[in-house]
């Protein structure tokens, strides 16, 4: 055998070992999921597996993992002790492997002694000269304390101590590490506001995306240079999630929010738009059993309902932005800038013209949100809304119905022409848009 046959063949027997051994964890995983029902026979056969002296590192700690949870408290120091060496002298990939079996999900069992271990081991080694010992050590606080660092007094300080590191694995870890336990009181780590806004500046584009995570999750509202953070820290986010809790964030900064009205627009011009309104409302309706009340609601969670609803609180400044976005090419973006410049009262009005062209689009979510502002905006373009709203009445989907009806209602008398269409589906199928239609009708006849 030439020696490239021979490597061609031990790469063959590697990848085949590595198949085998994802197919055993998948098979443990499976039995550990379904033990109650079938688990107690296969002890015998896990016992084997852990003492064949063939059997991969993994499977073997899985196992013992296996063992740990369901083989019996006179089994249990064994065991317990075999993951605990491999804790203690494993490389990095091991270490991580067994601090996830040991920590688990937070809603199953863990082991108390091996969960303390963990911890008392983590917060030695987050104090080590070595880059992989630390990064190990964040990972584990993150498994060990979820939602909570308050367990163990100092390890805030030396997680800031770490963002503040030349190493780039090290500032990630420690991000990743206040991600996954950041406590929603602020006062819980003091300067934890200040170690995030700074670290919206690293030149890491996963730290940076941790840290807007953080500041979301604290509920933070920014003023001054914080909001110009924000703003630079959207225009560089690398994840939807990131960049979601950023528009939070200039949302709740209101009217000191105007510096992020161009990226608050680029995003809602470009966000991914969300279900159809009509899918929307038809799924609100299944899930609360089919009461009328869910017929207005909305359900847009896209970033573009977001930046939108940022771009309500920053005020009458953004009324150009939202007028503009009403001639943007993803209609989520043109029904979302409608409904907002609904919820801005009489500074609506300038977009008036460019609302009334909606009343013409193709997309019957876009020309609802268009009529229903313009109805809130007064009788100037009353005859319009009637006019195109009329074909929304025989529409085949009744969410669409319904809203036309509540619209024309808000129109009162203008929408007189209207009446013959409403009593025709005053027997509507649906019982909540014969409500809506009752409604209307009583509104344009009083």
């Amino acid at each position: 055998m030439r020696w490239w046959q021979r490597l061609f063949a031990v790469r063959r027997s590697k990848t085949a070992n590595h198949n085998e051994e994802d197919e055993e964890l998948q098979r443990l995983q499976r039995l550990e999921d379904s033990w109650w029902s079938k688990g107690e026979e296969s002890l015998p056969k896990l016992w084997q597996t852990l003492e064949r002296s063939q059997t991969s590192p993994r499977i073997k700690l899985r196992t013992a993992a296996l063992l740990l949870r369901f083989g019996g408290e006179e089994n249990r120091p064994k065991v317990r002790g075999m993951l605990l060496d491999a804790l203690m002298t494993g490389n990095e990939e091991i270490r991580t492997y067994v601090t996830g079996l040991l920590t688990g999900d937070t809603s199953k069992w863990t082991d108390e002694v091996c969960l303390c271990a963990v911890r008392d081991y983590a917060s030695r080694l987050i104090r080590s000269d070595s880059e992989e010992d630390r990064s190990w050590a964040t990972y584990a606080f993150t498994r060990s304390w979820p939602r909570d660092l308050r367990g163990h007094p100092g390890i805030e300080a030396l997680l800031f101590q770490l963002l503040h590191s030349d190493s780039v694995k090290d500032r990630r870890a420690a991000a990743e590490a206040l991600t996954r336990n950041c406590p929603r009181d602020l006062q819980a780590i003091p300067g934890i506001e200040g170690e995030m806004f700074d670290a919206l500046g690293d030149g890491d584009q996963c730290v940076r995306d941790n840290a807007a995570i953080v500041l979301n999750d604290l509920g933070v509202s920014p003023t001054g240079a914080h909001v110009a953070a924000c703003v630079e820290a959207v225009n560089r986010a690398g994840t939807e999630r990131a960049t979601f809790c950023l528009v939070k964030l200039m949302e709740r900064a209101g009217s000191e929010g105007t510096p992020a009205i161009e990226s608050l627009a680029r995003i809602a011009a470009h966000g991914k738009a969300g279900k159809d309104i009509v899918q929307q409302v038809e799924e609100a309706v299944r899930t609360t059993g089919g009461s009328s009340g869910t017929l207005l609601i909305g359900f847009e969670t896209s970033l573009v309902k977001v930046a939108c609803d940022a771009l309500v609180q920053i005020g009458d400044a953004s009324v150009e932005a939202l007028t503009g976005l009403l001639s943007a090419p993803n209609p989520s973006a043109r029904r979302c800038a409608a409904d907002s410049l609904g919820k801005l009262g009489a500074s609506a009005a300038a977009a008036e013209r460019e609302l009334v062209k909606l009343l013409e689009d193709s997309d019957w979510s876009v020309k609802l949100a268009a009529a229903g502002t313009l109805a809130k905006l007064g009788p100037l373009a009353a005859d319009q809304i009637v006019a195109a709203l009329i074909p929304g009445l025989q529409h085949p989907n009744w969410p669409i119905r319904g809203r036309s009806a509540v619209v024309l209602g808000l129109c009162g008398q203008a929408a007189i022409p209207a009446l013959p269409a409403l009593r025709h589906i005053m027997t509507d199928p649906d019982a909540s848009v014969a409500k809506v239609v009752r409604d209307a009708l009583t509104k344009i006849q009083a």
